[in-house]
């Protein structure tokens, strides 16, 4: 993978007039691009299944019915997972944030409204 710069001036030498764009190409590793992923999915997602199955044995015991969540979850919902990280990979994170949106927003506001407006947030999510 490449990515493509333009120089910070059109004027840093003398074998290129300031007219002229030139474009250098950087290598950039794949790996720095890539998310990290364990076990196809992202880390909540393997999180929650290893949680949720782990709580279910601990708690519950290794009865069949706990058993049989286990089963599904593995068999059912990880490939299910790995399937939509695959068409998408922060997947999670994307449908959490749709969920703190209103479901319909009116053309327009009233003049007299006895709702509170919506909290806003920000388009890019802060690095924690």
């Amino acid at each position: 993978m490449a990515i493509a710069t333009r120089p910070r001036s059109g004027h840093d030498t003398m074998d290129h007039p300031p007219d002229e764009v030139r474009v250098t190409e950087h290598t950039v590793h794949v790996s720095l691009v890539r998310p990290v992923l364990y076990f196809g999915v992202e880390r909540p997602v393997i999180a929650f299944e290893g949680t949720l199955v782990a709580g279910l044995l601990f708690s519950v015991g290794p009865h069949f019915v706990t058993l049989l969540v286990a089963a599904v979850v593995f068999v059912i919902l990880h490939p299910t997972m790995v399937w939509l990280t695959t068409r998408d990979p922060q997947v999670t994170e994307v449908f959490l944030r749709s969920r703190g949106y209103a479901d319909y927003y009116a053309p327009h506001a009233a003049i007299a409204s006895s709702r509170t407006p919506p909290r806003v947030r920000t388009s890019v999510p802060r690095v924690r």
